[in-house]
């Protein structure tokens, strides 16, 4: 989702103008979790929230306050928010919609 990519991009702007390095390990990070969760489907904290056909699950990265929410649509798994934990709660909610319509 075009939206998971920027929110994406932002964070690591936003570690890259405190430290290049803290830049690289929220990115690795970042890639571990995802790596986790295409292999492990059901290994992330399910979103009570979010109707069963998605499952939308959670996983947090180390050592940095975000979390991927990944769910499935037609089959493939697809990120649909990269989100600070403690901001916004619920605002990717509406994504669902891209997710029924199939344009991820």
């Amino acid at each position: 989702m075009p939206e998971a990519v920027r929110e994406y991009a932002d964070a690591v702007v936003w570690y890259g103008d405190i430290d290049g390095e803290l830049a690289e390990r929220f990115v690795r990070s970042l890639e571990e979790r995802l790596a986790l969760a295409m292999r492990m489907r059901g290994a992330g904290r399910l979103e009570p929230s979010a109707p069963d056909r998605f499952e939308l699950r959670w996983y947090s990265l180390r050592d940095f306050p975000y979390a991927l929410l990944i769910g499935t649509a037609a089959e493939e798994r697809v990120v649909v928010a990269v989100a600070h934990e403690h901001r916004r709660p619920g605002y990717w909610a509406d994504r669902l919609e891209t997710l029924d319509s199939g344009e991820s």
